[in-house]
């Protein structure tokens, strides 16, 4: 089965009851496939044309806005909310020149919510900020912050970022979960050199990565989702050509539903401009050059270096499968039975709520569904640990502890006295011994070394 629209909801982390111009599920106002139309040659500069509850960014580490070497970046048009600390300008170069967030000197127009903070920050802000511009309400921030702010931005106290709409763990945690799930989603489409070829009929179309390549698109139907599962840890050369917003090419996905899943990656350097959303909800994330064109989701640190390098505040509407629920999982056992020679145990057990896949640490384990399962060839000094895994999120286990029972070393063989004796042409007599149930008697033809 699957849910989406309403019973799952897409990369959007606004409030459900704050309602503005434009939100990512709900365009009353000023719908999407007009507000982004392309511009008027003659637009004027600064020329607001739509306003936006929805975050642009989220970081859950720190964010560094600095000048790479090259220049400084210029400005996110939409909301951004920071777990850890904003750091404007680096020791070595100061930032002394205007950044904004929640304003637009140039791409959609379309800014921050002017009801809300553009800002949202779990810790402080540091470095040169005599040239720092906010739009919306200003500044929400747990932490301290330096006096030199400029007096047209308000910042308010807000420890642990309570009562205005976030949270930014549990945001972080959603999207882990989703992006775990959406790469194990099966693929609808291949890669031939650099194109994704979709199959031109399923309004999701999956495609697996394991590198990065300039990508292009083929046999993407009209209105389709599409999610681009990007495998490996490390990307150091990421950009994306030019996908239109509202009237893509026949066989292109549009900007608004276009996703790609980091969802293993430790490091990804954009060096280029990129067309559409990016979530990496484990590592961290450079931008380096050109502009990013859709909403970005970073677990881990972020840094904006890129000369004159602006975030555009394009929505993302895509609709994907929603993971399926993660219910805690029972166990019941069977008390473990010891192997004969008592040198290992196994043990059988049923499970009720199973979510993903059974799993042991020892043994050779047999069965599925919900049962029974059977795992032998337990060593006797292992306690046996059983997982119910779905993701790396959704997984429960329990453990039993090895039978001291079953751990039976055999004792050093005793001389059995009176000792037989027979002569050169007598008849052997009988020699015999009582061994417990399961255990063999060894018998040797010497009297040392067997």
């Amino acid at each position: 089965s699957r849910c989406v629209c309403v019973d799952c909801q897409p990369l959007k982390l606004a409030p459900e009851a704050n309602t503005d111009l434009i939100q990512d599920r709900n365009q009353s106002g000023y719908p999407i496939n007009t507000t982004y139309l392309p511009l008027p040659f003659n637009w004027p500069n600064n020329q607001v044309r739509g306003y936006s509850q929805v975050f642009n960014v989220l970081v859950g580490g720190n964010f560094n806005v600095k000048d790479g070497g090259q220049g400084v970046p210029a400005e996110i048009e939409g909301r951004v909310a920071i777990k850890g600390n904003l750091i404007l300008g680096n020791p070595s170069i100061p930032y002394n020149s205007y950044y904004g967030i929640g304003t637009s000197g140039g791409g959609t127009y379309v800014i921050a919510s002017t009801n809300l903070p553009a800002l949202l920050i779990g810790g402080t802000i540091t470095g040169s900020t005599n040239m720092f511009g906010v739009g919306g309400t200003g500044i929400a921030m747990g932490g301290t912050y330096q006096s030199n702010l400029p007096n047209t931005i308000t910042v308010t106290d807000s420890l642990g970022m309570g009562g205005i709409g976030l949270n930014i763990d549990s945001c972080l945690t959603d999207i882990s979960t989703k992006s775990l799930y959406w790469a194990t989603l099966t693929p609808t489409g291949t890669l031939s050199g650099d194109t994704l070829i979709g199959n031109n009929s399923s309004s999701v179309q999956v495609f697996n990565v394991s590198s990065w390549k300039n990508f292009l698109f083929k046999n993407i139907p009209a209105g389709a989702s599409v999610v681009v599962n990007v495998s490996g840890s490390t990307h150091t050369n990421v950009q994306m050509p030019s996908v239109n917003a509202v009237t893509p090419a026949a066989g292109s996905p549009s900007l608004f539903r276009l996703l790609f899943n980091f969802h293993q990656a430790t490091n990804v350097t954009f060096i280029g401009t990129f067309y559409g959303s990016a979530i990496i909800p484990n590592g961290n994330a450079i931008l380096t050059g050109g502009n990013f064109d859709g909403r970005l989701v970073v677990g881990g640190n972020l840094t904006h270096e890129a000369s004159g390098g602006e975030v555009h505040n394009y929505p993302f509407v895509g609709e994907f499968p929603c993971p399926p629920a993660c219910i805690k999982t029972s166990f019941t056992f069977a008390a473990p039975t010891c192997a004969p020679d008592k040198k290992s145990y196994s043990v059988t057990f049923n499970v009720t709520q199973k979510n993903g896949t059974i799993k042991v640490n020892a043994g050779t384990l047999a069965g599925s569904g919900n049962g029974p399962y059977t795992v032998s060839n337990i060593p006797p000094t292992i306690s046996l640990k059983i997982t119910d895994s779905l993701t790396s999120i959704c997984k429960f286990d329990t453990t039993i502890l090895a039978p001291v029972a079953c751990n039976c070393t055999p004792a050093a063989p005793v001389a059995i006295s009176p000792n037989v004796f027979a002569c050169v042409g007598d008849t052997i007599q009988t020699l015999k011994v009582t061994v417990l149930s399961g255990v063999t008697a060894d018998w040797y033809a010497n009297a040392t070394a067997g």
